[in-house]
């Protein structure tokens, strides 16, 4: 989904990598979701008089022959928001909504059979479970930074490092030697505080110091809507034929996406009892990956994802 209408929004989105790539995944998840839910719960809030949430699924419920419709809602509601919960719980240091929303996630990574992310999440749930309590509580209280000291601007170490790399290179020009890389380093901060100090002396704002702001995606989200449209409506005839097909025979694509997290769900279960006998790093999975399009099966198949040793 990539219907970008202004100029600002292209080239707000094809300008931007390396570590600003999350927030470009942010923004389009954003806006896809925007979308999606917008047209999942028009027929429902059109038809009812008090809308609810448990009224909502209630409704659903009800029509699941749109296998469209039941695609799209298991799609957001299964892997879109454990994204925003991910991210929202790594801004504000908050350990409970990492936990859950890894713990909806994880399921793909067993489904698609990716064996080091299998052993990653073994070890992380193994050590947890052996943790005293009070080391725990250090831990989750102090594995995300706030360079700024704010509450709700918390980043990984990783993130951090990468920023903060990427700050110091600005200042670094042609074939630096070790020597100069010291006197950078050493003298980043120093030299940060100077250039806010002139900025304030000349009453000028700092443009590395403004608050940052995103594109109004407001007419993407609107178009993509107009797309969504047909292909939701729960009481047209003609919606309820139209879905997407899986690569599994007969299935379409809602039922396949939940076949996919009930297998991640069990292979996870096997491969915890495999892990937890004693094979730990040496364990991996013989189950061939799930797919949900024959695109996906038919890129697994070649060689093209694989890379060569040189």
């Amino acid at each position: 989904m990539n219907h970008l209408q202004s100029c600002r929004a292209i080239r707000h989105h094809g300008s931007v990598c390396g570590p600003k790539a999350a927030k470009i995944t942010i923004d389009e998840l954003s806006r896809f979701t925007d979308g999606v839910f917008d047209e999942l719960l028009r027929p429902y809030v059109l038809e009812v008089d008090e809308p609810t949430p448990s009224g909502f699924f209630e409704w659903c419920e009800q029509h699941k022959e749109n296998l469209t419709f039941s695609w799209l809602l298991h799609l957001a509601v299964q892997y879109c928001f454990p994204l925003f919960m991910f991210r929202r719980g790594t801004r504000n240091n908050n350990m409970s909504l990492l936990l859950e929303s890894r713990r909806l996630l994880t399921p793909v990574i067993y489904a698609r059979n990716h064996p080091g992310y299998q052993i990653i999440d073994m070890y992380e749930e193994s050590d947890r479970l052996s943790w005293p309590s009070d080391l725990e509580k250090l831990l989750d209280s102090s594995c995300l930074l706030s360079r700024s000291g704010r509450s709700d601007a918390h980043q990984a170490l990783d993130a951090v490092t990468e920023e903060l790399n990427s700050d110091i290179k600005a200042w670094c020009t042609g074939d630096m030697d070790s020597t100069m890389w010291r006197q950078i380093v050493r003298n980043f901060q120093k030299v940060k505080d100077l250039r806010q100090q002139i900025f304030r002396s000349l009453s000028l704002t700092d443009p590395l110091s403004q608050a940052r702001t995103r594109p109004d995606y407001s007419a993407e989200v609107t178009k993509w809507r107009a797309v969504l449209r047909p292909w939701l409506c729960p009481d047209d005839q003609l919606a309820k034929t139209r879905h997407l097909e899986s690569c599994t025979p007969g299935c379409s694509m809602a039922q396949g996406a939940v076949l996919l997290t009930a297998q991640g769900i069990s292979r996870r279960r096997a491969f915890a009892a495999v892990f937890n006998c004693g094979r730990g790093a040496r364990s991996r999975s013989a189950c061939p990956p799930h797919f949900l399009t024959a695109e996906e099966e038919a890129h697994y198949l070649s060689d093209s994802h694989r890379t060569v040793a040189k």
